[in-house]
Parts: C-alpha cells; sequence; structure tokens
C-alpha cells in the first residue's frame, strides 16, 4: 500500500541500517527535519539523477531509503548536524512538490529481509571480516547492531561504506538478492584491491 514520504534527494545512496552525518541549512528540509522529530516518522533519501529535466521524477532514482534522525546538534559552522539511519527501502511512485520546494511521494516500502535469512554462506567470510575491519575504524559510530553473520546487511554495508561511485551503490541498493549483491560486490572489492 503506498503511502506518503517526504523527500530528501541527496548525492548520496543510504541502505537500511547505514548511518549517514548530514549537515542541513536550507529551511525546507530543517522543517521537514523538525516535523519527522515531532511525530517520530521517517523521511527519504534518493540519489539525484544528472537530468535536465524539471519534472521531479526525472531527476532522483525511484528506490530510496526510508530514515530516522538518532543523533542531532549544533556544529562548529553553526549548521545543524543529524545522524541518520536507513530504515526501509521504497519505490516512489508520484511526487509532488509543494509551496515550500520540498518534494513528497506516494512510495511503496520494500519490507526488510528478516535478520539472518539468508544466513551468509562461508564463501564470502573474507568480506565479513573486510566489513569488520572498516566498522573497527568507525567506531564510535558502528558501535553496536553488527550483524555480521546475515547476508543482507554484510553486502548492504559494504556497498555504503566501500569506495563506489553513487550509481554502482544505486545499483546495488536496487537489488532484492542479498547472495547475488555479495556476488557482485565481491567482484568490485578484488577491482580495487581489497581482497
Amino acid at each position: 500500500m503506498p503511502e506518503r514520504v517526504d523527500l530528501f534527494p541527496l548525492d548520496i545512496v543510504l541502505f537500511p541500517h547505514g548511518l549517514v552525518p548530514l549537515r542541513i541549512f536550507e529551511p525546507r528540509y530543517l522543517d521537514m527535519v523538525s516535523r519527522c522529530l515531532k511525530e517520530d516518522v521517517s523521511f527519504g533519501i534518493c540519489l539525484r539523477k544528472d537530468s535536465k529535466s524539471k519534472a521531479p521524477m526525472d531527476c532522483i532514482h525511484h528506490v530510496g531509503t526510508t530514515c530516522k534522525v538518532i543523533d542531532w546538534g549544533g556544529l562548529e559552522n553553526g549548521l545543524l548536524g543529524f545522524l541518520i539511519e536507513g530504515k526501509k527501502r521504497f519505490t516512489v511512485r508520484d511526487v509532488k512538490v509543494q509551496r515550500d520546494n520540498l518534494w513528497t511521494a506516494q512510495a511503496t516500502m520494500i519490507e526488510n529481509l528478516p535478520h539472518g535469512n539468508p544466513v551468509l554462506p562461508s564463501e564470502f567470510k573474507d568480506m565479513a571480516r573486510l566489513l569488520k575491519k572498516i566498522l573497527e575504524h568507525l567506531k564510535p559510530l558502528y558501535r553496536e547492531k553488527w550483524m555480521i553473520d546475515d547476508s543482507d546487511w554484510v553486502g548492504s554495508q559494504l556497498a555504503a561504506l566501500l569506495p563506489l561511485d553513487t550509481d554502482k551503490k544505486q545499483v546495488f541498493l536496487e537489488m532484492d538478492d542479498a547472495v547475488a549483491r555479495l556476488h557482485c560486490l565481491r567482484d568490485e572489492i578484488r577491482k580495487i584491491g581489497l581482497l
């Protein structure tokens, strides 16, 4: 069943369970985040496309991720900083532009796979070890909730954290098969010499 989601088009790809710091200064997005905090609701992050079209549906990729603010505070430059956590993927069905220029969409949620379904196959244990090393360097940001035995989680976090271009990250976000994502990711990791 489609539901209404406020959209924040950005040049990043957010994955479920991923953590991303944001600096927000535009009034429409500050209002959106304030409302989401008050009402305890999510907003959606979609990767922007390099498009000359003025139609909102042509300017974003149609699979994004909802997120919630899990921490926030003032930054040294006077802006507000927010830490967001990815929740669920969604597909955009229709985008409307409000009077304040905030985009809002009808979106259909894509349910996350249950934890451990599928369990990480043994052939990808080296990728899990690589992810552990990366996460160790990102403490305290990623201090808990590690699901190293979960194929979907390991693949999503590697796709989010590795130095891949955003178009490749978007392809990985749109994949529904967690094990197929791991196979494709392994090829990318080998190309950049990390395995």
